[in-house]
């Protein structure tokens, strides 16, 4: 299992939704999208947190929850 993050506006979210599927072809391992970033209702540097736009589109997209996120160590 691979986790991308998604952030920013829409352009990032395609090139990192892309990313995520390229990713699911090499290693033909499940992909999750992580979109916590979004959830921040802060200011940063004069620039407005975006939203998230993806789920506007007709694309399978698997969002996993930070706190369903766990570290493994070997």
């Amino acid at each position: 299992m691979k986790i991308v993050k998604i952030s920013g506006g829409l352009g990032n979210q395609m090139f990192q939704y892309v990313y995520g599927q390229y990713l699911l072809k090499k290693y033909r391992e499940k992909i999750y999208y992580e979109i916590e970033w979004y959830k921040k209702k802060r200011k940063i540097k004069n620039l407005y947190l975006r939203n998230f736009e993806l789920a506007k589109f007709d694309i399978d997209i698997k969002i996993v929850k930070k706190k369903k996120i766990y570290h493994s160590h070997v």
